[in-house]
């Protein structure tokens, strides 16, 4: 006796290709938008919100387009993306200056004492000095919102750099009373050692996680209460 035919299934049902089996390729991005690009990060949420998956080109932009803006947050990659082009820039400065000016790379980072004073060293303290005054607001700007987004006031910038910024004035008070030559020496010895404790716990703030919640230094969005 034969066996009657396995029954298909009905004309109203779309036949689908069953699951594929995930043999640990590469992960997908999930939803329908790209994965992002690894230069130019995720897609821009906005200048008054932080930034977080940035890319390098966008983290170079973004400070000068907030220039002097110290209200809001800022992400870990929006700060350490800059701070890898500022330093990458100096770098670059100095040994294109070099090149047309003898050692003065050498001189401008400390390296080369024996130097007589030329008028080229002069245009190249000059253009260090512009670019540097260019960079300080936004750097500043940066390192405040940064240390919003982990919920630390904008005051520990300066905390972190006291020790620095006590050295010229304590220098010329120093200076005035004519002080015992060993008596300064051990101050800025101590105020060195000071500094580079503070420039550890800079860096520890600088690389801090993200506050989960909301902080009182948030930009609020449209119809939002500021934080208190």
């Amino acid at each position: 006796m034969t066996q009657p035919p396995f029954p298909g299934p009905p004309d109203d049902v779309a036949l689908q290709d069953p699951p594929a089996l995930d043999l640990g390729g590469p992960p997908t991005w999930p939803g329908p938008n790209p994965a992002p690009d690894p230069i130019r990060g995720d897609p821009d949420p906005g200048l008054d919100q932080p930034w977080y998956g940035i890319g390098f080109l966008p983290a170079v932009i973004r400070p000068f387009k907030k220039y002097a803006m110290f209200k809001g947050r800022a992400s870990r990659g929006e700060y350490w993306w800059f701070f890898l082009a500022v330093f990458l820039l100096n770098q670059a400065l100095g040994m294109v200056l070099s090149a047309f000016v003898p050692n003065s790379y050498a001189v401008m980072n400390g390296f080369y004492r024996d130097y007589r004073w030329t008028p080229g060293l002069t245009v190249v303290f000059a253009i260090s000095g512009l670019i540097g005054a260019v960079l300080l607001l936004p750097q500043m700007a940066l390192a405040v919102r940064r240390l919003h987004d982990s919920n630390k006031p904008g005051i520990y910038y300066l905390w972190c750099f006291a020790p620095l910024l006590s050295m010229l004035p304590l220098a010329l008070l120093l200076g005035s009373v004519r002080a015992d030559a060993g008596f300064v020496l051990s101050v800025f010895v101590l105020l060195s050692l000071a500094q580079l404790g503070c420039s550890i716990w800079f860096i520890v703030l600088m690389a801090t996680r993200t506050y989960p919640g909301p902080t009182k230094w948030d930009i609020p969005g449209p119809g939002e209460e500021p934080k208190r």
